[in-house]
């Protein structure tokens, strides 16, 4: 190989400098680098706009489906659950194949509102040349804007007629909604000269008849929103020891009554009172009937039903009942339950109107029907007042107001579900 003398590269250098095929083919050569990590860099940068908003995407619908569950009585684990999936179904799978972490995700139920925080990382062309991996991460919140309360629910999900308003009856939901869960095409339904008046009807099924507002249906399943706190308090409930103490049968003349089990069933005569003094009455293999021209009244009571095919609650048309539910304690807001244990009864625990009805908590059925009749204005003078039922059905000529205000909390009744609560991105 010929070899160049100092003298030499100094006498050729001029010649090389003044060559422009030289000078081009250098300036194209130092400029080709940064031109292709510009180009790198726009080809990353547009990568990571399209990855980012897809993933914003998913979490947002993620947050929004999570949000929309905590309408319902589920568990926060139920909720995440939901996120995730959501989450997962709205990547594509390239980018799914990104994902470094399980996205994390937050439930405040307090706050009615979901969070989620996810981050990927990709190695792009630009990584190369500049950064050993490029990290991405974006952040969903999802709140659930206050709906009404629900104080009138039916539980059960396939029959006609799981709320059913016949007759002339009117119905007056005050400050809160309506709801059946049944997917039957007439679960919410409306004959006669009857009128039903809410703030809103919700139906998971269909509605027939009039009612003021129309009402929605295909409406989501709402759980039982008591179940849990309502079975942890009778757990802990003496359902079976009869107190021999306790009067049985009919009680003719003016009685004070304590809590406890009462077996054999309770009859109040007419013209009688009796008083509940403030506790939890079980009232076991038998009915609890307060006849015409009879008075019930008591303050921070519940009355339990369970036991035979022959435990009910009744009242005749023109008795006099005015109780209030405890507002503290594992009964809190529960004015009347029965056992789901309970044997099948071929009476429906029933309401009539007619004489001076006052109610102050929440009647409580989950499996058992609910019938309310007669004449008379039923509960149109308490301030809370809700009906929970696997049916309920209302007939006769009376009105049936069923109310809660808006700090319906404050006094002491548990959580209810809410309808027509507004699900909206918050970030």
């Amino acid at each position: 190989m010929k070899s160049f003398s100092p003298a030499t590269a100094r006498r050729l250098l001029p010649r090389f400098a003044r060559s422009k095929k030289g000078n081009i083919s250098i300036i194209a050569a130092m400029a080709f680098i940064p031109f292709c990590m510009l180009t790198s860099a726009a080809v990353d940068m547009s990568n990571a706009i399209r990855m980012k908003a897809e993933l914003q995407s998913a979490a947002d619908a993620a947050v929004l489906a999570s949000a929309t569950a905590l309408a319902t009585s589920e568990s926060s684990a139920d909720k995440t659950k939901i996120a995730d999936e959501v989450f997962y179904a709205n990547l594509s799978p390239k980018l799914l194949a990104s994902l470094t972490a399980t996205p994390v995700t937050k439930i405040d139920f307090e706050n009615k509102s979901v969070e989620m925080t996810v981050q990927i990382q990709t190695n792009q062309v630009l990584t190369h040349f500049l950064v050993d991996s490029l990290k991405l991460g974006v952040k969903a919140k999802a709140v659930l804007g206050k709906g009404n309360p629900i104080c009138m629910l039916s539980f059960n999900k396939t029959v006609d007629k799981a709320i059913d308003i016949e007759g002339t009856a009117d119905i007056v939901a005050d400050g809160c909604s309506v709801h059946a869960n049944s997917m039957s095409n007439d679960a919410l339904n409306q004959q006669g000269s009857s009128t039903a008046t809410a703030e809103s009807f919700c139906v998971y099924g269909d509605y027939s008849g009039s009612f003021s507002p129309t009402p929605d249906n295909n409406c989501r399943v709402e759980e039982d929103p008591l179940k849990t706190t309502v079975e942890a308090a009778l757990a802990n409930t003496d359902l079976i020891s009869c107190d021999s103490s306790k009067p049985t049968g009919m009680i003719k003349t003016d009685m004070t009554l304590t809590q406890g089990v009462y077996c054999g069933g309770l009859t109040v005569k007419t013209g009688a009172t009796v008083t509940l003094n403030p506790g939890v009455y079980v009232i076991r293999d038998g009915a609890f009937n307060v006849q015409a021209g009879a008075t019930l009244q008591g303050d921070g009571v519940t009355i339990v039903l369970t036991g035979n095919s022959g435990t009910y609650f009744f009242n005749a048309g023109g008795a006099n009942i005015d109780i209030k539910a405890p507002t503290s304690g594992p009964y809190a807001g529960i004015l009347m339950t029965q056992t789901a244990d309970s044997l099948p009864s071929p009476h429906e625990n029933t309401i009539t109107g007619g004489g001076n009805m006052k109610f102050s908590g929440i009647m409580y059925f989950p499996t058992q029907p609910l019938l309310i009749s007669g004449n008379g204005d039923i509960g149109d003078t308490t301030n809370q007042f809700a009906i929970m039922a696997d049916t309920i059905s209302i007939q006769g000529t009376g009105l049936l107001t069923v109310h809660l205000t808006s700090d319906y909390q404050t006094v002491g009744f548990p959580q209810l579900p809410e309808s027509h609560e507004k699900v909206r991105l918050a970030l």
